[in-house]
C-alpha cells in the first residue's frame, strides 16, 4: 500500500465510476488566518476539501447496491490521500462530530459548548 505522499493514480482513478469529485484549496489560505479567528478544524497540512458525489438519479431499488458501491470504492480508493487519525470529514458539509445544540438559555450554551472546544483551540 503506498503512503499518502504517492501522487494520485488517475487512471484508476476513472476506473471508480465515481460521478464527481471536487477539490477545494481553501486550506491553503486558511492556514494564513489566525486559529481564535474563525473555526475551521482542519489547517496544517491539508491542501484541499475533497467531495465525492454519486448521482442517484434512477429510483430502481435493484440500482441502490451498485450507487452505494460506487461510493465505497471511491471512498476506499481515497484512503491513502486523505487526513488519518481520525480520518476528517463532513457529511453534506455537516462537522456532525461537534454535536447540536439543544434548549435555550444556559442550557443551550452547555450543549453548544463542544463546538468551541474543538474549534477555537491552539491546536488547529
Amino acid at each position: 500500500m503506498k503512503n499518502s505522499k504517492s501522487p494520485l493514480r488517475l487512471r484508476e482513478l476513472s476506473e471508480t465510476e465515481v460521478r464527481l469529485c471536487s477539490n477545494s484549496d481553501t486550506q491553503i489560505r486558511m492556514n494564513e488566518i489566525p486559529v481564535d479567528a474563525t473555526p475551521f478544524p482542519h489547517r496544517a497540512g491539508n491542501l484541499f476539501k475533497i467531495q465525492y458525489s454519486v448521482n442517484w438519479n434512477d429510483e430502481d431499488p435493484k440500482l441502490e447496491k451498485d450507487y452505494v458501491n460506487h461510493s465505497r470504492v471511491m471512498y476506499n480508493f481515497m484512503t491513502n490521500y486523505v487526513s488519518k487519525n481520525p480520518r476528517g470529514a463532513f457529511l453534506n458539509y455537516r462537522d456532525l462530530d461537534i454535536g447540536a445544540m439543544a434548549g435555550t438559555g444556559k442550557n443551550a450554551y452547555r450543549s453548544g459548548k463542544v463546538y468551541g472546544e474543538k474549534h477555537f483551540t491552539r491546536d488547529n
